[in-house]
C-alpha cells in the first residue's frame, strides 16, 4: 500500500464518515458482482475448472480462494440488482441507525 502524508490534524469526523461510506458502498456492490460471476454451484464449478485449465500454482489457488469467496458471498441471500443509488438509501439508513 502506498503511503499517505495525512497531517492528522486536519482530520475530521466528515472524513472518517465518508471513508467508512465508501467501504460499505464497495461491500454492497461486491455482493452484486459475485452473484453475477458465481451464482450456483455449477458456475462456481466451471470457473475452477478453467482457472486449474490456465493457471498454476500460486496464481491458481489465489483464483481459487477468490472464486471460493464470490461463491460463499453469492448464496449468503437473494439479491436484484443493485444501482448507486440503491446503495445510498442502504447506507442511509444505515447512518440513522442509533448505537446505544
Amino acid at each position: 500500500m502506498a503511503e499517505q502524508n495525512i497531517n492528522t490534524n486536519s482530520i475530521i469526523a466528515k472524513d472518517i464518515e465518508n471513508a467508512l461510506l465508501e467501504v460499505l458502498n464497495t461491500a454492497i456492490c461486491q455482493k452484486y458482482i459475485a452473484r453475477k460471476l458465481v451464482p450456483d454451484e455449477e458456475a462456481y464449478n466451471v470457473k475452477i475448472e478453467k482457472t486449474r485449465t490456465w493457471y498454476r500454482r500460486e496464481l491458481c489457488q489465489k483464483l481459487e480462494k477468490l472464486y471460493s469467496l464470490y461463491y460463499e458471498l453469492s448464496q449468503e441471500e437473494e439479491m436484484t440488482e443493485i444501482t448507486k443509488n440503491d446503495t445510498s438509501e442502504i447506507i442511509e439508513s444505515l447512518l440513522n441507525i442509533s448505537i446505544e
